[in-house]
């Protein structure tokens, strides 16, 4: 629903798209990289999380919207601002510290008691929490897209095959650890020993379902998948590989 809502706005409203896109990119720069989607996130997790529980339904599930929608809308109109991604890259190791103490700060805070939560020496730490865990949303795409763009920002046939890979395997990775978190389940496994599985599993399954929905022309769109393009012809002169090869 999120992609059918910037496709339309797209399709609708391009130049002013184009605008709002340059006047984000412009707006987000220095410490307001960091700054104002945190303090977005954080106003709206403060106002929102405890009046509108998770259901993940389209009509009644505002909290996650206001967040999800807002990452997304973000993601949509910095992807073309090459300027945004130099500020990204420039903060990539101020990002990963900071996602590293947020995540050991909410480690340290869900490891207290429950019983202790509604103590008023607790309690007072609560909007200051949800303002750590915004901060622990935001840093590490900081940090990940920085390190990615210091260092794989060039072309190459692996890049190609994952960016074709990465929208199908989102879809399908949350069912597969779901489906067989729940199989695991009755075995009981270590923490360490089911996750490890979890995660090999997932991206075996994920990959494997991706070479099979590439391949078949009715399942590439319901994938997010375009028409498949033809094998690019060999130059003049050179000889063609077996095709088993």
């Amino acid at each position: 629903m999120y992609t059918v809502a910037i496709w339309l706005i797209a399709r609708l409203m391009p130049n002013v798209c184009r605008r709002a896109c340059d006047w984000l990119g412009g707006r987000l720069s220095g410490w307001g990289v960091l700054l104002w989607p945190v303090l977005l996130l954080a106003v709206v997790r403060i106002a929102l999380v405890e009046r509108f529980e998770a259901t993940h339904a389209l009509v009644d599930d505002w909290y996650n919207h206001a967040q999800y929608f807002f990452l997304f809308v973000t993601g949509a109109m910095l992807a073309m601002q090459n300027g945004f991604w130099a500020k990204v890259d420039g903060l990539r190791w101020t990002s990963l510290g900071l996602w590293l103490v947020t995540w050991a700060l909410v480690v340290i805070y869900w490891s207290i008691p429950e019983a202790l939560h509604a103590t008023p020496q607790v309690a007072q730490w609560k909007p200051v929490m949800r303002a750590v865990y915004c901060l622990g949303q935001w840093t590490p795409i900081l940090a990940i897209c920085g390190f990615g763009h210091r260092h794989l920002g060039f072309d190459s046939a692996k890049r190609r095959y994952l960016t074709e890979a990465v929208f199908p395997v989102y879809i399908l990775h949350q069912t597969l650890i779901v489906t067989m978190a729940h199989w695991l389940k009755p075995v009981k496994l270590a923490p360490g020993i089911e996750g490890g599985i979890l995660i090999v599993l997932t991206f075996a399954i994920s990959f494997g379902g991706f070479e099979v929905m590439r391949r078949v022309a009715v399942l590439r769109p319901l994938f997010g998948l375009g028409p498949r393009q033809p094998a690019a012809a060999a130059p003049a002169g050179q000889a063609q590989l077996p095709a088993a090869i």
